[in-house]
């Protein structure tokens, strides 16, 4: 027997014996060699997620998720609350020192803390807090020039947390003071001819360089001698600035006549929604028919698969892989179609064709699907039932169609959130 069949009997024996850290050991020790062994991938990635963080098992968990994190193919979002355990920010969370020296080494540059900045939107209220008053002070430090070889030392945490900015849309708060500041730092990078990377990085942390103008010339040719901060500017400046121009040069179906469309397409014009970066390992081969069984006796061979409301195109990305299928990706926002058709060129995907669509016109397309895809879109529309209508009448019979909608209790919170908003009037 093989050491991996080894390990994989023994690794199920410890599940069954309820010995998760047994378990996983045995997994990790296959995947340290093989991660495309994506069953396994994913089991030992699901035991990671849920294991119970103890003295004893605190290292090991902590190399589990530097494994994951540094792997570009795990949906890391999933991870985030077990693994943002594992950093040395938790670990000092009620450390009083932590307030006095606001930016400490230990814990910005460490690794996995910067993998997490890089791969997830940050859902934990004090991690948000803490890099909201680290950002003031950066930018505080640098224009008083008391210590820039200090930023020089954390330059790699810049771009994760320049990245980290864009990734979430800027929504870290932003004071009157900072608004200053910044208007300073512009001045100061308009007056110059050359690139202070350092500068840049630190606009970043505030606004998106693409709707920089001042910044375009400078940095269309620019290449730097770090590999890391030419990634950083091909996802927060030259790949918007692409997606733009490809989005000027799509067709549009539709003249989006109804008034909610409109809004909704303004809306994803200006922030095409989620940038995402990364997907799961690719799985060849997969027929759909073990999906779908669940819910028809009908078998699809060759499935014409519907991704109405594409957005950006993670969804539509993921079906492509099932065997012998052909996607047909709408959406109404042609930045977030540019979006999905970089995407698919990166990962040379040739089974989707992309259209700039109303959902309500989906007749304009001529074709019958035998499955339709659906997620976070009929809540939008001025009437859901509408948009529902339009999904059956392109609907093979014997079809499946699959529907994703906003939950009432999901959003109770940032109802509640909109009507204080509303009556403290709060200007947003």
């Amino acid at each position: 027997m093989s050491d991996d069949l080894k390990n994989v009997a023994l690794g199920k024996k410890k599940l069954e014996e309820n010995d998760i850290d047994g378990a996983m050991h045995h997994l990790h020790n296959i995947l340290k060699n093989n991660k495309d062994n994506i069953e396994l991938y994913l089991i030992n990635f699901d035991l990671f997620c849920r294991n119970q963080i103890t003295i004893k098992n605190y290292n090991f968990l902590k190399t589990i998720a530097e494994f994951y994190f540094s792997d570009n193919f795990i949906y890391h979002q999933l991870a985030f609350p077990q693994a943002i355990k594992l950093t040395n920010f938790y670990k000092n969370r009620n450390d009083k020192n932590r307030k006095s020296s606001l930016i400490d080494l230990n814990i910005i540059n460490e690794k996995l803390f910067q993998l997490i900045l890089k791969k997830c939107l940050i859902t934990d209220l004090d991690l948000e807090f803490y890099l909201t008053k680290i950002r003031k002070k950066l930018l505080t430090k640098f224009l008083s020039k008391s210590d820039n070889q200090f930023l020089v030392k954390i330059y790699y945490f810049l771009i994760v947390f320049a990245e980290q900015n864009f990734f979430s849309e800027f929504i870290y708060d932003e004071s009157d003071e900072e608004k200053e500041l910044l208007k300073k730092l512009e001045n100061k990078i308009k007056k110059k001819d050359d690139i202070c990377e350092l500068s840049i990085l630190l606009i970043s942390l505030y606004k998106p360089l693409s709707k920089s103008n001042y910044l375009k010339t400078k940095l269309d040719s620019y290449i730097s001698k770090s590999n890391e901060f030419n990634e950083f500017l091909k996802y927060v400046f030259h790949d918007p600035n692409k997606d733009k121009q490809v989005a000027m040069s799509l067709k549009s179906m539709s003249n989006f006549s109804n008034e909610t469309s409109r809004l909704m397409k303004s809306q994803y014009e200006e922030n095409p929604f989620p940038r995402w970066r990364y997907t799961l390992r690719p799985m060849e081969n997969i027929d759909i028919n073990e999906l779908t069984k669940r819910f028809s006796q009908t078998s699809f061979k060759e499935p014409e698969i519907l991704i109405a409301g594409c957005g950006t195109g993670q969804q539509a990305l993921t079906y492509s892989s099932y065997k012998d299928s052909k996607i047909h990706a709408v959406d109404l926002s042609s930045v977030s179609l540019a979006y999905a058709i970089r995407k698919a060129k990166e990962k040379n995907i040739k089974n989707i064709n992309f259209y700039h669509l109303d959902l309500l016109d989906l007749e304009l397309l001529n074709k019958k699907f035998d499955i339709i895809i659906s997620t976070g879109c009929l809540h939008h529309m001025e009437k859901p039932e509408d948009g529902l209508e339009s999904l059956v009448n392109v609907l093979k019979p014997q079809g499946l169609i699959y529907l994703g909608l906003y939950s009432k209790r999901a959003r109770s919170e940032i109802e509640w959130t909109r009507k204080y908003i509303k009556k403290k009037k709060i200007d947003v």
